[in-house]
């Protein structure tokens, strides 16, 4: 799948694209912290 990674000591944001979830129940996301 689509993943991001960030590297070094910084401030780290990620921005989506416009979603449309007029229709939507739930949203799901995973984050991995470490290796």
């Amino acid at each position: 799948g689509d993943s991001l990674y960030f590297n070094g000591c910084q401030i780290r944001q990620a921005i989506t694209k416009p979603l449309d979830l007029t229709r939507a129940s739930k949203i799901m996301f995973v984050l991995q912290i470490g290796s």
